[in-house]
């Protein structure tokens, strides 16, 4: 599962351009990769494609001019979810009534210029994504946000509305009316996802979790093994092999 938001800067035109092409071209880029590249490295490759595209447009086309777009998303796969972020939206994690934030703000850190980005989609040729695990468990629920939306709210106000347990819906639809109703100066955009159930292991991603994996002295091609939850492998003829079992935020080696 893919959630994304994006929030656009520049022009009103730009902007809105920027937002919604954000989005889509995430979606349809992640999509096209691989599986076994892995979350983070599919979600990097395919927000840079549209990076250098929007920043090329805002340089050539006037209409377009100072065009660029926060983004964050979320991609749900086993039982992970992995935030891609850059920008001032932002993305949380609630559980058993606890609110936890998940990205920073990319503005600068200055009286009275806390809202003007140094970094987000189109501003520079290459972007720069931050990208954070978050373990997953039946129950919790997972928020989006816009700047519009938790700059006119608290942490406490945010957190008080998903305690509610409303749908998700009714409960994104809560955040942005309390965003408009204590502020009204910006657009305010929300989305909430509740995990029901978490998936199976995401065995893909073991892959690129293993290779760092200090193997030495691999004599002839190694067998491969998988049994109890468990993988690895072993070098025929060799002295020292390697397994791993996917835990918690990934794969963890024992060689």
């Amino acid at each position: 599962m893919i959630a994304a938001i994006a929030d656009g800067v520049g022009g009103a035109r730009g902007g809105r351009v920027a937002a919604e092409l954000a989005v889509r071209s995430f979606i349809d880029g992640y999509l096209d990769q691989k599986p076994l590249s892995g979350v983070a490295a599919s979600a990097t490759a395919a927000l840079r494609g549209f990076n250098r595209w929007l920043h090329a447009t805002g340089r050539s086309d006037p209409k377009m001019e100072g065009a660029a777009a926060t983004f964050t998303a979320m991609i749900l796969r086993g039982r992970e979810a992995t935030v891609v972020h850059v920008g001032d939206s932002r993305a949380w994690h609630w559980r058993d009534g606890v609110l936890t934030r998940l990205t920073d703000d990319h503005v600068l850190n200055r009286p009275g210029q806390d809202h003007m980005l140094f970094r987000a989609v189109g501003i520079e040729s290459d972007v720069k994504l931050d990208v954070r695990v978050q373990a997953l468990e039946p129950h919790d629920r997972l928020l989006l946000t816009t700047d519009g939306a938790h700059r006119a709210l608290n942490e406490a106000e945010i957190g008080r509305i998903l305690g509610r347990r409303a749908s998700p819906d009714a409960d994104a639809q809560a955040v942005v009316q309390a965003a408009l109703a204590a502020d009204g100066q910006d657009n305010a955009t929300a989305i909430v996802i509740d995990v029901i159930r978490t998936g199976a292991l995401d065995w893909a991603s073991l892959g690129p979790a293993a290779r760092p994996c200090p193997c030495r002295r691999r004599r002839r091609p190694a067998r491969s093994w998988t049994t109890g939850g468990w993988s690895g492998n072993w070098p025929t003829g060799g002295t020292r092999g390697c397994f791993w079992r996917g835990i918690g935020r990934g794969a963890t080696p024992w060689c």
